[in-house]
């Protein structure tokens, strides 16, 4: 998610001269504001929480489907 608003931002100022309606913000500020991203058992969102902003993340465990970590959900969340 932090590279899709980097990237999106790279473009956005790489094209401005063309673009005649101008964002309000940066790309990135809008991914950050109004995207959420959803994990389970996902280790490398857990360690790159501070880059990403804690207030984008949400944790799921996807009951009942067995790909989710539903029935060793604490287990995992520890």
């Amino acid at each position: 998610m932090v590279g899709l608003g980097e990237r999106m931002g790279g473009v956005y100022l790489g094209h401005s001269h063309f673009i005649n309606r101008k964002l309000s913000c940066m790309p990135s500020q809008v991914v950050r504001e109004q995207i959420v991203c959803a994990l389970k058992n996902d280790r490398n969102c857990v360690a790159n929480r501070e880059t990403m902003g804690l207030e984008t993340m949400i944790w799921a465990f996807d009951y009942p489907h067995k790909e989710g970590t539903f029935a060793h959900s604490k287990a995992v969340i520890q």
